[in-house]
């Protein structure tokens, strides 16, 4: 019998061993016993150390398994970053790192192996490891050989590696916590045991920062937006919370946030969790998917409280439910939307199916009868799939992520991103249909690509949002991997791109939601942290200036003051012309496609017209010129200081990094003072 063989056997019996003891003494000693068994095996499977040029994330240098790596037990995550189930399993991942230390012995890497052509990029990647909140050590390996090097055939696989690189352990997709915890708990009693453990530290971890707490530039990767009454509702995912606006931006109601948590309360006590889909029931009553507190939430605007309606806070694998209210848990809610006046749709993207959460008493498909509160799937099977079918119950879908009703087609919208498809539930029996993306096969979830076409013969790549417009009769699609919105007119299936004046395609960063009100569609340009309006007829844009006030808390906290400057200006008004010159350290370029960028905040109270030529949240260039013009200023006004921020994405050779830093500009203002003033503020990243 050939030791590869035996090694796979023993792997199959520690885990089936562990799931059926549940005696913490038993499974150590059964782990105790395989560490042992596989130490006699000769010729044991050693990883390939990673492959020379590869980039890296959250460290200085790239990382090699013979070095770096020596002596340490080590996971390593091969994930895709728009996997759900990826997703899942970072929260075990860091409870062992808040657990076991790397000079404790354990070191966490990701090994981000691609899907999707748009997730080769590592721009991209690193916009994700900082939306996920990932601090250990990612590698893009952007061509697989990793994975392909241990045939690793799904994500998410975790593979774990002993303090001589051999391959001790791998577990395919999620659910395996508690079996990890034991497994490597007791890796590192028997290796340090052996005095082959290591608590020498790696390079020095730099995670990626948020990069836009600032009043002018607030929003951190919006995913949804809904539009109603005159409000703006975002879910500002990043910073964990709501904000809630006019259209003209000016901010109504901040609620949760900076940090997660899962609280209800006040709006100022209550934490969410990279919040998306958000419902307006009413013209007070919002309704949220909370989905990393698999939750959905209620916003209250008229008594300011958050509850939670749905969900335990933890994860569940329940694929029917039928509980009601909050002793029904749930995964991963992504979007909402309300039909029947009373009945709110849930995409579940942690089951892969559509869900429905019954406000009132609701007689159903087949007059299956609904008591108030209850919260059940109404279609999908739960496995990964794309297929139609007129039971809903025997579809399937693939991380469905977007919602949205039309009384005209009498169906649901669902935007099912693994598929790359736009698929139909018909709201009367149930019935889903494809409408536009993917392929003939239900179990081909590789059927992407950017096409413009009818049917299957039209490609998407990952689509998170779609909003319908009954004026314009057009489904409106967040192209989300393809930086672009879609046009879909559902009668002939036909998709189209959504273009400007010159015939060019609008291009966002990887937009996640939508909102179509008359003419115009509001977008979460998510990546680039923005809100983008496009008006359908004069096909112009402009961005959606949100309006925090200093009593929100949006002051650059934790960013470096790296220059302050004192300019005399007529309390009259004025212009202020001012230059930013960033230089990069010798070698290294701005990070293709990452959203390197600038932004200003300006003092309250005062009239400000900013000059953006270059654009407030434009590209960052070197270099680059823009003017802030100051009319009528408010002699009153006592607060005088603009600061003005840059985040910048830069790669030196294989490892890609970040810098934030702030300038500060007083403004000192008299009746004899000019009524210009200009200043070069430079910094140079060392």
């Amino acid at each position: 019998m050939s030791n590869i063989f035996d090694l796979s056997e023993l792997r199959a019996n520690l885990i089936e061993s562990l799931s059926a003891e549940s005696g913490e003494k038993s499974r150590k000693e059964i782990v105790k016993a395989y560490l042992e068994k596989i130490g006699e095996l000769e010729n044991s499977y050693t990883v390939k150390d990673f492959k020379k040029g590869l980039e890296w994330i959250n460290v200085t240098e790239p990382l090699s398994l013979k070095t770096h790596l020596k002596g340490k037990i080590i996971i390593l995550d091969f994930f895709t970053y728009c996997c759900i189930n990826c997703m899942h399993i970072l929260p075990d991942l860091k409870v062992l790192e808040n657990q076991f230390s790397t000079e404790d012995g354990l070191v966490v890497i990701g090994v981000h192996s691609p899907k999707f052509s748009n997730e080769r990029k590592t721009a991209n990647v690193a916009a994700a490891v900082e939306r996920y909140e990932i601090l250990h050590p990612v590698v893009n390996d952007a061509e697989e050989t990793m994975w392909e090097s241990l045939g690793v055939c799904c994500w998410p696989t975790l593979v774990v590696v002993g303090p001589n690189g051999d391959v001790l352990l791998e577990l395919m997709g999620e659910g395996h916590k508690e079996l990890l915890q034991c497994f490597i708990s007791e890796c590192l009693i028997f290796f340090k045991s052996k005095g082959i453990l290591s608590n020498h530290p790696l390079p020095q971890i730099q995670p990626f920062q948020h990069t836009f707490p600032s009043s002018a530039q607030p929003l951190l990767y919006p995913g949804k937006i809904i539009v109603s009454n005159n409000l703006v509702a975002i879910a500002d995912t990043g910073h964990h919370r709501v904000v809630i606006l006019d259209t003209s931006g000016k901010v109504q109601h901040v609620v949760g946030g900076p940090d997660s948590g899962f609280v209800d309360g006040s709006f100022s006590e209550a934490r969410f969790h990279a919040l998306q889909g958000i419902a307006f029931y009413s013209s007070s009553i919002l309704f949220v998917a909370d989905t990393e507190n698999h939750a959905i939430r209620q916003i209250d605007l008229t008594s300011c409280l958050v509850k939670t309606l749905v969900g335990t806070g933890k994860q569940s694998n329940d694929r029917f439910g039928g509980k009601l209210w909050t002793a029904q848990a749930i995964s991963s809610p992504w979007d909402l939307c309300i039909v029947k006046e009373h009945v709110l749709i849930i995409a579940m993207a942690g089951t892969h199916q559509i869900w429905a959460l019954f406000l009132e008493d609701t007689v159903w498909w087949k007059n299956k009868k609904y008591t108030k509160g209850v919260c059940a799937a109404i279609a999908g099977s739960g496995r990964e799939e794309n297929r139609n079918n007129s039971y809903p119950m025997s579809s399937a879908f693939a991380q469905p992520s977007g919602l949205c009703f039309s009384s005209s087609f009498d169906g649901i919208f669902i935007a099912d991103s693994e598929s790359s498809t736009v698929r139909k539930l018909h709201v009367s029996d149930g019935q889903v249909l494809s409408v536009v993306g993917g392929t003939i096969d239900p179990r081909n979830l590789f059927g992407f690509g950017d096409i413009d076409g009818k049917g299957v013969e039209a490609k998407l790549q990952h689509p998170l949002g779609v909003t319908w417009s009954e004026s314009h009769k057009t489904l409106y699609v967040a192209d989300t991997y393809n930086h672009k919105i879609k046009l879909i007119d559902p009668s002939n299936k036909s998709c189209t791109t959504l273009v400007d004046e010159n015939m060019k395609p609008f291009k966002f960063n990887e937009p996640g939601g939508l909102y179509v009100v008359e003419d115009n569609l509001y977008v979460a340009d998510t990546n680039n942290h923005q809100i983008v309006i496009v008006n359908l007829k004069s096909k112009i844009t402009n961005n959606l200036v949100v309006q925090l006030s200093s009593k929100s808390g949006e002051k650059n906290k934790g960013i470096p003051v790296v220059e302050e400057r004192t300019l005399n200006l007529s309390s009259h008004g004025g212009n202020l012309n001012i230059k930013i010159d960033v230089i990069l350290p010798d070698g290294a370029t701005l990070t293709s496609g990452a959203p390197s960028k600038w932004s200003i905040e300006l003092p309250a109270g005062c009239k400000w017209l900013v000059n953006t030529s270059a654009g407030i949240g434009d590209k960052f260039y070197t270099s680059e010129k823009w003017a802030v013009k100051i009319n009528e200023l408010n002699s009153n006004n006592t607060e005088n200081n603009i600061q003005i921020c840059c985040f910048v994405f830069y790669c030196l050779k294989d490892v890609c990094s970040s810098k934030k830093v702030a300038f500060l500009i007083h403004i000192d203002r008299n009746n004899n003072a000019p009524e210009s003033a200009e200043c070069t503020l430079k910094y140079v990243i060392s």
